[in-house]
């Protein structure tokens, strides 16, 4: 995504400004059902929606105004509000996955303005009874632009490391459940974005898990393994060959939902776009008392 992508946001937000009803419009344009949803469209709600509006996207039986609403509350967050981090909460545990994945884009919304806040609620989201709080925890922390301060990058690791010790010690059944496995699919990915963020302090935390004989802890070093990013850091000199095709890296016995593929796709191109939006191009913050201008990540 490039400047078209900037235009397509800039684009929706001026049409935004003259609805009174938005529904109607998210609905023509949401490219829902489909492989992808509209997310240009949604970073543009995310931050042309103001509480109220937020909360009557929550209020639609409509999956798309749903993800609008909890990003633009994100935003709220970020802001100051601390009226939405409840609401995250409970739509964390919903069962579409696409409003979950949301809810991580919220937080990570949130973060770009106010990254302690972000960081705070991923921290209490972590030690959740819900397997999928905490894999929203550990997915909004595991964004690139959010963890080039270094303590920003230690506490993410912090986290994924009780996340991940405490996911070992459940009884197999308790590892079984769906919850659970959506859960290590996001630590499947999410170490490799954070060694890659702290190498120095990563890389040693990372090899202790190489040593850990727990079946699933083992799938997550598999599939982190797999990480360009990470493979780089593991073996500077050595080649990036592609997994092989047709493999899962599964353990034996389990498959991976249809939807993991979505969810990482979508959630890549998300990343995309709002590394490739300036703050200018995306935000346009109203100068209006209580909206901050945030310098976005470069």
């Amino acid at each position: 995504m490039g400047p078209k992508s900037t235009a397509t946001v800039q684009g929706h937000r001026s049409v935004l400004r003259h609805l009174d009803d938005w529904k109607p419009y998210l609905a023509a344009h949401s490219r829902l059902p489909g492989p992808r949803a509209n997310l240009e469209l949604v970073a543009a709600c995310g931050e042309e929606a103001d509480a109220a509006r937020a909360h009557e996207l929550l209020d639609s039986d409509d999956e798309f105004a749903v993800m609008c609403g909890l990003v633009a509350l994100g935003r709220l967050l970020g802001e100051g509000d601390e009226h939405p981090a409840p609401v995250l909460r409970s739509y964390a545990s919903d069962p579409r996955w696409r409003v979950r994945e949301a809810v991580a884009i919220a937080v990570q919304r949130a973060g770009d303005d106010d990254p302690a806040r972000a960081f705070g609620l991923a921290e209490a989201w972590a030690s959740d009874p819900d397997p999928l709080a905490r894999r929203a925890a550990v997915v909004a922390v595991c964004e690139p632009r959010l963890l080039r301060e270094v303590n920003a990058a230690r506490q993410a690791l912090g986290l994924l490391t009780r996340v991940t010790v405490d996911l070992a010690g459940w009884s197999p059944q308790q590892r079984r459940t769906a919850a659970a496995r959506t859960l290590r699919q996001a630590l499947g990915y999410g170490w490799s974005v954070v060694v890659a963020a702290l190498p120095q302090e990563g890389l040693p935390a990372f090899h202790r898990l190489e040593a850990e004989s727990n079946p699933d802890v083992a799938w997550i070093v598999r599939e982190n393994r797999k990480k360009a990013r990470l493979r780089r850091l593991l073996d500077p000199q050595g080649p990036l060959p592609a997994p092989r095709r047709g493999t899962t890296g599964q353990p034996p016995g389990e498959s991976v939902p249809a939807i993991m593929s979505d969810i990482d796709a979508e959630q890549a191109a998300w990343t995309a776009l709002l590394a490739r939006l300036s703050d200018a191009q995306l935000r346009h913050r109203s100068t209006a008392p209580g909206r901050r201008s945030t310098p976005s990540p470069t």
